[in-house]
């Protein structure tokens, strides 16, 4: 059936809408169905006029007679329709409840249900007639749509009277009846008796009526202001039943359902605050921790920039140290290789040396042989003197002879002493070689050892390199998991906060419940009922 449809604005779901307002028309409530249902979030409602929510669709009648009703103390129904920010709107019916404070106006409760498609389409052109003309005849009473003509508007009246006035019509109707049957009956219609019948009958009907009004009317219309207290979220009050018939019974359930929704609203309002207080030490303590995961976070993204620098340098100096390795073996080579070239001149000086001694023993021989030379030719001079004429041409010769050994003798001192200072010299030569040879095998024994230390720096700096290279990567999968962590961590403060807000919201709505008479309403005091949304 078309009745069992949706409103045909969308609104899809049966979300009930809650807003309080003041008594300056003030939003101070909006749960969150209501901050969706118009396109902003239920806080930055409040504050706002609750009328300023009405979309241009609802037409100044509705208004008027919402404010008319709320004045009279009457709670008004009807339908309305709610602007969006930036969409459509939703056509919901109003059920707006009036709160009063003695006489004195102190707010309303709206609660928005949405309507069946039949019901949109039926106020739809009713809404757009009384927009579009001044002469619409129409009029709204109660939150419904009536034709404004005199019959319609007499039987609004009358439905408007209340049970006690229709009471009083039927015992006016009772006293008319019986008088006229009185009238119909006797034959002295003008006689004391027909005065005496209207008489009785009036005094009969009004004490029936008096007694059918105090026994009915009014503890019906107690009913109904208690009932009214309790749609109002006024929970303070007791209505003691003293009767034993329907009425009694049906004050009591009235009594009996407002101290259950008393205890079942003071046990929420109770954990609510318990809740509140623990989501917001919650919210605290995931705000401390996220502001203290952040700042671990950044120290160990700087940490791992100084460890990456590290890194880079000991990669440089391991490199540096690599290339130092690699010269200093290179210089141990060259040293080895002098150490050798060295060696072969001491033994090439050892050689010379050698030489020399055998040079000056030749020399030596050389020597003699001239030493005996000139004894030789001396003695050849001698004899050749003694053989006078004869040995004259033997004496010259003689005398070559000896001036040969002489200048012989001559050579080999000069050659002696020559090979002398030259075997000095070789042996000194010889000495330095052998001193230059110990000094170049101590060189070469010491950067073999620098060779040694450099690699094993080299090594070790390898190692340091690598070790740093572990670091640094367990560092940068730490300063992730802390990323993480700290993502995660701010997700849970959100939460907490989405958590703590919930909390408040939840705060909020069961404080619009009046359990005791010292406990206060959102709304205050305002002189006369304001339009609503």
């Amino acid at each position: 059936m078309a009745s069992d449809h949706p409103s045909l604005d969308g609104a899809h779901d049966t979300a009930v809408l809650v807003l309080y307002g003041d008594k300056k028309d003030r939003i101070t409530y909006a749960n969150a169905a209501y901050g969706e249902a118009v396109g902003f979030e239920p806080a930055s409602l409040h504050g706002r006029q609750s009328s300023s929510m009405l979309h241009a669709d609802t037409p100044s009648e509705a208004v008027a007679d919402m404010t008319a009703t709320l004045t009279a103390r009457q709670p008004w129904s009807g339908i309305i329709r709610l602007r969006h920010h930036d969409g459509p709107g939703r056509w919901v019916r109003l059920n707006l409840m009036p709160l009063w404070a003695g006489a004195r106006y102190a707010g309303s409760l709206m609660v928005h249900t949405p309507i069946t498609a039949a019901e949109q389409r039926r106020v739809e052109p009713l809404y757009r007639r009384m927009r579009e003309s001044t002469r619409h005849g129409l009029a709204m009473h109660q939150g419904e749509v009536l034709a404004a003509s005199p019959w319609r508007r007499l039987g609004a009246l009358w439905r408007a009277w209340g049970l006690n006035a229709h009471l009083w019509a039927a015992m006016l109707a009772i006293d008319v009846a019986g008088v006229a049957t009185a009238l119909a009956v006797l034959p002295d219609r003008t006689g004391a008796a027909s005065l005496a019948i209207a008489g009785a009958l009036a005094a009969a009907t009004t004490v029936a009526g008096l007694f059918l009004s105090r026994s009915i009317v009014r503890p019906l219309r107690e009913a109904v202001h208690f009932a009214n207290q309790v749609a109002a979220c006024d929970l303070s009050r007791e209505f003691p039943a003293k009767r034993g018939d329907e009425i009694g019974r049906m004050v009591r359930s009235l009594t009996q359902l407002s101290m259950n929704m008393r205890a079942m609203v003071g046990d929420v309002r109770a954990a609510s605050a318990h809740i509140q207080r623990d989501t917001a030490d919650i919210s605290a303590g995931s705000r401390t921790l996220s502001d203290h995961t952040e700042s671990q976070a950044s120290s160990l993204q700087e940490t791992a920039a100084s460890m990456e620098e590290m890194t880079t340098s000991v990669r440089e100096s391991t490199d540096a140290l690599q290339e130092a390795a690699q010269v200093a073996a290179s210089a141990a080579g060259a040293a080895q290789d002098g150490g050798k070239a060295v060696g072969d001149m001491v033994a090439t000086m050892a050689g010379i040396t050698a030489s020399s001694r055998r040079i000056a023993e030749i020399n030596a021989v050389i020597d003699g042989i001239a030493f005996q030379t000139n004894i030789l030719a001396l003695n050849a001079a001698v004899e050749a003197a003694r053989a006078g004429e004869h040995g004259r041409g033997f004496a010259v010769v003689a005398a070559e002879v000896r001036s040969l050994a002489q200048r012989s003798a001559e050579a080999a001192r000069e050659v002696r002493a020559l090979t002398q200072q030259s075997a000095r010299e070789v042996e000194a030569g010889a000495a330095l070689a052998a001193a230059a040879g110990e000094s170049m095998a101590d060189i070469v024994k010491r950067i073999s050892r620098v060779t040694e230390l450099v690699g094993r720096i080299s090594g070790a700096s390898g190692e340091q390199s690598a070790g740093i290279a572990q670091i640094n990567q367990a560092v940068t999968g730490l300063d992730r998991m802390t990323q993480h962590n700290a993502a995660l961590v701010e997700q849970a403060a959100q939460g907490a906060t989405g958590l703590a807000t919930q909390a408040d919201n939840l705060v909020a709505a069961v404080s619009l419940f009046k359990l005791s008479q010292a406990d206060k309403q959102q709304p205050h005091d305002r002189e006369r009922a304001p339009a609503a949304a």
